[in-house]
């Protein structure tokens, strides 16, 4: 197992060369890329129970790719929070029903780590998506309703099941498979323990086959944690894969003042393309309002054509022009 996990982070980073190779500006992406390594690193230094539990990263990955992909199939929408959200939701469920009936004969606590490194891997799998693929506008997306809604209400039954004693952190005894238990002398009184051995496992360092020992995160540290990271970098992968995350600034004010204004449209070397611009539509003004003209012919047509000519290499800005057109026109009417 370590071997396959070196092979995909090798993989990785390989994708991850050849995208900033490729891209006009790629810092964002990859300082995002360094605080996840530096966060999975600290996880799989203290963390982590043994190496399968790296297939952690790439199931969620995926998923949260998936959840991007049905959810913002164009990139325009940029909502790497809520997919976040909805990943590692779903990466909790996960481990719910992992220690209520999937893993009974094995699970001896609801593991907060593995909710953590689903989380991880849900961040890898929305940076994937997001990163590197900017969209060249943003379509306005509605308020996180729903995704406010659902952490409200997983919060008050949380709250109310620790209020009402129903939700138990430590038991006082072995509680069997699931984590369900009536406790005696209360017989209508059910209660949910999110550990099920004595003495209790969380905020304890244990033996690890990988490591030698790892710690067990108990739930409060382990819903901060969660919580904490997945908003940091839910708000840093949105504002660094966004279209102008990274864009060079030009300097001073965006809008020149109308003193700066008229200033540079008389510096005939700073502007001159605005120049060109406004000879280039007196030309076609003098052209529509000019009368046919009648043939030139012999060295009068040349004379014409290199005088024309030197008018319009020294063309001031657009209003002296104007004003030099009208009185051409004049003389010629006239």
């Amino acid at each position: 197992m370590p071997e396959v996990a070196l092979v995909g982070a090798a993989l990785l980073l390989g994708w991850l060369a050849f995208k900033a190779w490729k891209a006009p500006r790629a810092w964002p992406e990859l300082a995002l890329w360094l605080l996840l390594g530096v966060g999975v690193g600290l996880v799989d230094r203290f963390l982590t129970f043994s190496a399968p539990e790296y297939a952690h990263y790439p199931q969620f990955a995926l998923l949260a790719w998936l959840l991007a992909r049905a959810m913002d199939p164009t990139r325009s929408r940029h909502i790497p929070g809520r997919i976040l959200f909805w990943t590692t939701l779903l990466g909790a469920i996960d481990e719910l029903a992992q220690y209520l009936w999937i893993t009974t004969s094995y699970s001896e606590y609801l593991d907060f780590n593995d909710i953590l490194v689903n989380m991880l891997g849900g961040a890898a799998g929305v940076l994937i998506y997001y990163g590197f693929s900017r969209p060249h506008q943003l379509t306005p997306s509605s308020p996180p309703h729903l995704e406010l809604f659902a952490a409200l209400v997983l919060a008050s039954t949380l709250a109310l099941g620790v209020q009402a004693e129903r939700l138990v952190t430590t038991p006082k005894s072995k509680v069997p498979a699931g984590g369900f238990m009536r406790d005696k002398g209360e017989a209508a009184t059910l209660r949910f323990y999110l550990q099920r051995t004595v003495p209790a496992r969380y905020a304890t360092y244990t033996k690890s086959p990988y490591r030698g020992r790892y710690w067990i995160l108990d739930p409060a540290s382990g819903i901060a944690l969660t919580l904490v990271g997945g908003l940091l970098l839910g708000t840093l992968i949105r504002v660094g894969t966004r279209p102008d995350a990274g864009a060079a600034r030009p300097a001073g004010p965006a809008t020149p003042g109308p003193h700066q204004a008229v200033a540079s449209c008389a510096s005939p070397i700073t502007n001159a393309p605005r120049r060109r611009a406004g000879a280039g539509l007196a030309v076609w003004i003098r052209a529509r309002m000019r009368p046919p003209a009648r043939p030139l012919v012999g060295l009068g047509a040349e004379k014409e054509v290199m005088r024309s000519l030197d008018e319009e290499i020294a063309a001031p800005p657009l209003l002296p022009r104007a004003t030099t057109i009208a009185r051409s026109l004049f003389r010629r009417r006239s």
